[in-house]
């Protein structure tokens, strides 16, 4: 017979007192067998409790100056003889997708006089408005960032606010939780953060988007990346 080979592994082999060939891996084979097995169960912990729908979903309504969702210290845009429209643009983070959501954004005393003009609606089947309740479907699960509304007021550039006027996201009426809503990808609607824009923003106003966004996203890449993989 010829000699016994096992591929890949080193061996060496030792004969006990019965006469049994014992095959015995390497300390260097045995340290990367339990690396390995070590990294398998935490992987497999990760997956268990990663965010489920029903489970560590983050979503967050908010309110930006902007259309890249990156500053909420709302400006003036004026012509027409210093009178013009200020626009709010409302965001939809969800980290596990969503196909809906739900909240006001009524108008507030510290905006003087500017009055609300209407609201700009991304989404067909919307129904109610920013002042007394809105509802909105997507249409689809969607993840990341989602343009849901654009919410315009008129103004004179003259009329003044008081610094840090603030404009909040707030629950929808009908909201079952109390909070502001968003329509998970399973069809129920679960609490989201909401975060405000402020007009005539200075460095008092606490204008910054929650870590949560950043603190409940995980993905398999980050996983493997710890073990460099």
């Amino acid at each position: 017979m010829g000699e016994l080979r096992v591929p890949r592994w080193p061996i060496r082999r030792e004969l006990n007192a019965r006469g049994v060939l014992v095959m015995l891996l390497k300390t260097h084979c045995l340290k990367e067998i339990a690396m390995r097995l070590a990294t398998a169960l935490l992987v497999g912990l990760l997956l268990l409790t990663a965010p489920t729908a029903s489970r560590a979903q983050y979503d967050l309504i908010a309110v930006f100056s902007d259309t890249t969702h990156t500053d909420c210290a709302v400006t003036y845009t004026c012509f027409d003889e210093d009178c013009g429209f200020i626009l709010f643009w409302v965001f939809h983070y969800s980290t596990s997708g969503a196909q809906g959501s739900r909240f006001k954004a009524p108008y507030q005393y510290c905006l003087a006089e500017h009055g609300w003009s209407g609201d700009y609606r991304p989404f067909p089947g919307t129904t109610g408005n920013t002042q007394i309740g809105v509802t909105i479907p997507y249409g689809s699960c969607l993840s990341g960032w989602i343009h849901v509304l654009t919410v315009w007021y008129w103004s004179c550039c003259h009329i003044g606010t008081g610094s840090c006027c603030e404009y909040p996201i707030l629950p929808h009426p009908e909201a079952a939780t109390g909070d502001v809503e968003a329509l998970n990808c399973t069809g129920s609607w679960v609490s989201a953060d909401n975060a405000s824009a402020f007009v005539n923003a200075n460095s008092s106003c606490p204008c910054a988007v929650p870590t949560g966004i950043t603190d409940h996203v995980t993905t398999w890449g980050a996983v493997k990346a710890l073990f460099g993989e």
